[in-house]
Parts: structure tokens; C-alpha cells; sequence
């Protein structure tokens, strides 16, 4: 399992951050991925995390480091249980 904790964009190429990225999940990493700011790219946040990539379960946007502990229930219920059925939500037998 891998956390991103990012305030920005990359600073490197989006394409190659995404590819290694593709590459950590092909090797079965699940990476869970926050934005801190209005700064950070939000598609790139997405595409680094692990699928489904659902809002508030692979990933998560704050307006600032502060705003973290809004998420900090929810982001510690998801990843102590990472293999939760994040369409139980919606429409799945428990």
C-alpha cells in the first residue's frame, strides 16, 4: 500500500508520474492518493489511484493541510479495510 500527499502538480512529466503509477498497481500496490490545495491536478490524483477510483475512497482533495483531519475517519476507515467492497456502498450483498 502506498499514500501520495501531494500540495501541487507533478514536477515531473503527468504521463510518466501515471506510468509509474500503472506500474505500482500492476504490481499489486493499492495506492491511495490526497490533494492538498486547489493546486493539485485532481485527474492526475485520480489516475494514480488505485481503481475504482471513487471520490473518498481511493481518493481524496482538502483546500489545506488543516482540512486533513475532516478526512482522517473516513481515509483510516478505507485503508484498514482496503479490500472492502467500495460498491457495497451502492448496490452489493455485505
Amino acid at each position: 500500500m502506498a499514500v501520495l500527499i501531494t500540495d501541487g502538480p507533478s514536477s515531473v512529466a503527468t504521463l510518466s508520474t501515471v506510468a509509474a503509477a500503472t506500474a505500482a498497481h500492476q504490481a499489486g500496490i493499492k495506492i491511495y492518493t490526497i490533494g492538498v490545495s486547489s493546486l493539485v491536478n485532481v485527474t492526475e490524483l485520480q489516475l494514480i489511484a488505485s481503481a475504482p477510483r471513487l471520490y473518498y475512497h481511493q481518493w481524496w482533495r482538502v483546500d489545506n493541510f488543516a482540512g486533513l483531519s475532516a478526512i482522517q475517519p473516513v481515509f483510516a476507515r478505507t485503508i484498514c479495510r482496503p479490500d472492502y467492497c467500495t460498491l457495497c456502498i451502492l448496490h452489493c450483498e455485505p
